[in-house]
């Protein structure tokens, strides 16, 4: 079992986890803002901004620049072009009984898919600079 109290080792990092630190190695001011404003405030931007089809607000804010650049870019291409364009192959006008749910459906499953693994990175940063 990995002991948490300490720092892990590299070898004990998962490649994920190392992907995620090499994409962050960049951050130097974002530690400023992050320990400035509480983890919550980053994940309800998210969480708004990703309602509404923009997705990678609350991180660009948190100070991961490349998952919210991705996902500002993604997100409303997948949202205003992607989803309207299957709904009209697929003959689904807004009167038929599959209505604007697909659309509502993907607004809120990103928003929260989003909002939780902002909040999960930013418990474990958090818990990594602590126990540096």
């Amino acid at each position: 079992m990995i002991d948490r109290t300490r720092r892990r080792t590299h070898a004990e990092e998962t490649p994920a986890r190392r992907l995620v630190r090499y994409a962050n190695r960049h951050d130097g001011r974002a530690r400023i803002v992050r320990t400035r404003h509480r983890p919550a405030s980053f994940v309800l931007i998210e969480v708004v901004a990703a309602a509404l089809g923009f997705a990678g607000l609350g991180w660009l804010s948190s100070g991961r620049a490349l998952m919210g650049v991705c996902l500002l870019i993604a997100s409303p291409i997948v949202v205003w072009i992607v989803i309207p364009i299957t709904m009209s192959l697929l003959r689904v006008v807004s009167y038929t009984p599959a209505g604007p749910w697909p659309m509502l459906a993907y607004l809120g499953t990103s928003a929260l898919v989003s909002g939780t693994f902002l909040a999960r990175d930013l418990l474990a940063t958090r818990r990594d600079e602590s126990s540096a």
